[in-house]
């Protein structure tokens, strides 16, 4: 069966040397000249603004590794962080027989317009989004294959595919959507990979390291890890559920410790932070990497993504003395109606407890919230505002409610927004809202929530005794600082 890939494509694609350009979003056309957090695995990434840093492109490495495992040439770049020029994108493009992308919405002109200039490659797009607008990327003639769901071993299935013949029976491979006699064709679902241990690290050779950081080591070069995928709660906010289906799926301690060594011993990289989605889900799993850590003497420092409902005096003993130096929690309101909505299913006082046992075991802490979810009101938002002051995070981060494609929140409202609104959907603005409050006026109130809570004695006072007490830091705090407003204000 032939599927209607473009007829130029050499017979390159059947050598031993059949490469891949994994490349991530930038800058093609537009002047948008932020950093998108984009990701094929980590749903969240979905191409909002990065704020706290800039994450290393897990999921495509990911991808890498398991194509150099089965002897395919890959090209790993991160243009904007690597600070690559167009005429060097392009170069990478014309070595590649293979191109593939992760597709976001903030940046879905300029990818796909630079797609289409590509047609005698195979170019295949990965992402919720993508799995979302696979039609469209596909009929448009931006990609000729998307793929559904988890990706490495569709990738690899479809690497090989195309190393026997430039034109396989796509209908085989699972999780692909592609176009056959002008239809869109979606093959089966790809069941989810049971075993996370067998797929190897991602790769993390060729990019310069020292360009990846995270607010939480003040600079310091980061590795990013992730320990498992998927989760178990049911926000309106998350688009996680459209890959993982409300499940939560698990590397073994071992493995993940494995993995650390690795970095420290061919990178010299001590600062980790822990991606998963909620890294805090299985306390006694937290417990043993933590004591597998102390155990073969690692001496790094770390921090993670948790839920504030399922830490415990154990579990943080344990944290601490593993080298955490910090838990990231999404509370997102202080209102419990608000949460109520967005099925966080948390309330404001579990919060309050959670802050305590954190201060107990004097662990920094930050936190995430967000405005602009329905049922949102001036007084909730300012309930919300006020509730931040009282928790007195290290850092706080404030947001206007943004519906992942995918999530129930967009699936709710979809036939209401409009294509141009779901580019503008970076977390930070917006041209949709949720609520009785106008776009504008949430722009206004997120302003606001920074200005009031960063620039309180408070916080101010924080700030100097951490400057006090880490004076080598203080260049990369104020720098950090200076990147995250101007991020901010844009």
């Amino acid at each position: 069966m032939v599927t209607e890939l473009p007829a130029t494509r050499t017979e390159a694609v059947q050598s031993t040397n059949m490469s891949f350009l994994l490349v991530t979003p930038f800058p093609f056309k537009s002047r948008n000249d932020y950093v998108t957090n984009i990701d094929g695995i980590i749903s969240r990434h979905s191409g909002s603004k990065a704020k706290h840093g800039v994450c290393y492109p897990t999921g495509l490495a990911y991808i890498s590794s398991i194509l150099k495992q089965n002897g395919f040439e890959t090209y790993l770049i991160d243009p904007q962080p690597q600070n690559y020029s167009l005429s060097e994108i392009e170069r990478y493009a014309n070595l590649a027989d293979v191109i593939l992308i992760p597709i976001s919405h903030t940046r879905y002109d300029d990818i796909t317009s630079w797609l289409r200039l590509y047609k005698d490659k195979i170019r295949i797009g990965v992402s919720n989004f993508a799995s979302i607008c696979s039609d469209e990327l596909l009929k448009s003639g931006s990609c000729d294959i998307v793929i559904q769901g988890e990706n490495e071993y569709t990738c690899l299935e479809l690497a090989k595919a195309f190393k026997v013949s430039t034109s396989p029976d796509l209908s085989k491979i699972a999780g692909i959507s592609f176009l056959k006699n002008g239809i869109v064709f979606n093959t089966v679902e790809r069941p989810l990979p049971k075993n996370l241990d067998r797929i190897p690290f991602p790769d993390r050779q060729g990019l310069n390291l020292n360009v990846y950081t995270d607010i939480a080591f003040r600079g310091s070069p980061t590795a990013f890890v992730l320990t498992a995928r998927g989760c178990v709660y049911k926000c309106t906010f998350c688009s996680t559920h459209q890959m993982y289906d409300y499940k939560a799926y698990y590397r073994s301690p071992e493995n993940v410790v494995n993995e650390i060594e690795e970095v420290i011993h061919k990178y010299g990289i001590t600062s980790f932070f822990f991606i998963d989605d909620t890294f805090t889900l299985l306390p006694r799993r937290v417990e043993r990497i933590c004591d597998l850590i102390v155990q073969r003497n690692l001496g790094i420092q770390w921090a993670c993504l948790g839920r504030i409902d399922l830490i415990n005096d154990d579990m943080l003993m344990k944290m601490k003395r593993a080298g955490c130096i910090e838990i990231r929690f999404g509370i997102e309101s202080g209102d419990d109606q608000i949460l109520m909505n967005i099925r966080k299913n948390l309330t404001v006082s579990q919060v309050e407890l959670g802050i305590q046992l954190m201060r107990k075991h004097k662990m920094r802490y930050s936190l995430f919230f967000m405005i602009g979810n329905p049922g949102e009101t001036r007084n909730s938002i300012r309930r919300t505002i006020r509730f931040s002051k009282k928790l007195n995070a290290s850092i706080v981060s404030f947001n206007i409610s943004t519906p992942l494609p995918g999530s129930p929140l967009f699936d709710l409202y979809k036939e209401k927004i409009g294509k141009d609104q779901i580019k503008t959907f970076d977390t930070l603005s917006t041209d949709f809202s949720f609520c009785e409050l106008p776009p504008k006026v949430l722009r206004r109130y997120l302003i606001f929530a920074y200005v009031s809570y960063y620039f309180r004695p408070a916080f101010l006072f924080q700030c100097l005794f951490e400057m006090i007490s880490r004076p080598r830091e203080i260049f990369k705090t104020t720098a950090f600082f200076l990147r995250q407003a101007m991020v901010i204000l844009k």
